[in-house]
């Protein structure tokens, strides 16, 4: 984007440079060079961005809300999320109630489920590694006002009854104050009523990282709002005194999923295996071919077999490793230049160009995570996996944010690695 050369190392110079790219419209050679990112020969986007979500997928205990899922069964765990997630449950999507899914690692987290409401779940939960129990209620709040009363009496209910340290999460549908709509209105009856029920729990409002919205209706006439929340009390702050709510990239969605950070990833260790969607992608053939016809020089047909499988996997391995890195990158920057522009139009405009890229990027982001599931689906089939070889990767990549204290992460490792 013009920010520094090829060659260059990166600088905190340059991040700030590339930060201020966004504080106001971008330039039309900004724009086109994110999107010659996925097509060099010269990329349009026209095309608006596909309906649907892309989940999040946190090391230990993933909380989807506005799940749209009848029936959650352990194969549809599995290819949202990959294996391991084997505790689950869920609220089916009925009417005006969008669904919840809440799924953890049994081997990371004991989860007992002790109520489903109306509009929530909540569970007791025990970490296996620190012997820490809390409460976690997940939410989904309705749109219309009687229903917003019956959601926040639910929300008292549940909370009286608790004794250990608590959370609850989720989309509420609902504001604290004016603030948190960029209209400046809301519906005040509504707003006294939810700062009462989080003062009568004696709870606290999780700080944003970063951003003041999480919902946007990405329309010409923009309207943006907060309505997902964390809450904490005094009791889980104590046990987890270091935690912070970091708000990703919309990504295909018209919410901002949110990640709750108050412990470090374990990455593990991979191996190579054949990924089925190699195939869909280019150059697949002209690889395989090129590292079959290389001539062998034996006459024994069975060294020879062997011999150009083992340059065949050899060529594939190392093909399949760029071309993992380039699709991870890309849907990495996708992600951060949708975070940016989704933090800059809660302050400015978007011009029309910047909204035809982020619908463009939001439609790669679907294509990308289209490929993903290929490949964890594969995974889900082989029962000799080792732990955590079936999580999808690139969900993996959204949830390493955990560990980054501002949203520019991506940045920030490539300024490490080039160090």
């Amino acid at each position: 984007m013009g920010v520094i050369q090829a060659e260059e190392q990166l600088s905190q110079e340059a991040l700030d440079a590339y930060r201020k790219l966004f504080d106001k419209p971008l330039a039309p050679h900004h724009i086109k060079a994110v999107a010659t990112l996925f097509d060099p020969d010269g990329a349009e986007f026209d095309e608006p961005a596909h309906e649907g979500f892309t989940a999040l997928s946190l090391p230990e205990c993933f909380m989807l809300e506005q799940s749209k899922l009848e029936v959650v069964d352990a194969a549809v765990v599995c290819q949202v999320l990959g294996s391991g997630f084997d505790d689950f449950d869920f609220l089916p999507d009925v009417g005006t109630h969008g669904g919840i899914l809440m799924a953890c690692k049994p081997d990371v987290l004991c989860v007992n489920i002790i109520h489903k409401g109306e509009f929530s779940i909540t569970a007791n939960v025990l970490s296996l590694s620190d012997d820490k129990a809390w409460a976690v209620t997940s939410v989904y709040g309705p749109q219309e006002v009687d229903d917003k009363i019956r959601f926040l009496q639910e929300i008292e209910h549940i909370g009286q009854q608790m004794q250990l340290p608590r959370i609850i999460n989720g989309d509420f549908n609902l504001v604290k104050g004016e603030a948190e709509r960029s209209s400046g209105r809301a519906n005040r009856r509504m707003v006294a009523k939810f700062r009462h029920t989080i003062n009568c729990l004696g709870l606290h409002d999780m700080p944003l990282v970063g951003r003041k919205f999480t919902w946007c209706n990405d329309q010409q006439r923009l309207i943006i709002t907060r309505l997902d929340w964390v809450l904490f009390n005094n009791d889980w702050e104590e046990i987890y005194p270091i935690s912070d709510l970091l708000a990703l990239s919309s990504n295909i969605s018209d919410h901002c999923p949110l990640m709750l950070s108050c412990a470090a990833g374990h990455p593990r260790a991979r191996r190579f295996r054949f990924e089925n969607f190699w195939c869909k992608l280019p150059g697949f053939l002209e690889t395989v071919k090129r590292a079959w016809e290389e001539e062998v020089d034996s006459s024994d047909p069975a060294k020879v077999l062997s011999i150009e499988l083992q340059r065949t996997a050899k060529a594939l391995r190392s093909w399949g490793q760029k071309k993992q890195g380039s699709l991870e990158m890309q849907f990495q920057i996708s992600n951060d230049v949708i975070l940016r522009l989704d933090t800059a139009q809660e302050t400015r405009d978007l011009s029309l160009e910047e909204r035809r890229l982020k619908a463009f990027l939001k439609g790669k982001c679907l294509a990308l995570a289209a490929l993903e599931r290929i490949r964890v689906r594969q995974r889900a089939r082989v029962r000799d996996l080792r732990e955590g070889d079936a999580n999808s990767k690139y969900f993996h990549l959204k949830a390493n944010g955990r560990r980054r204290k501002t949203p520019d992460s991506l940045l920030e490792r490539w300024e490490s690695n080039s160090d």
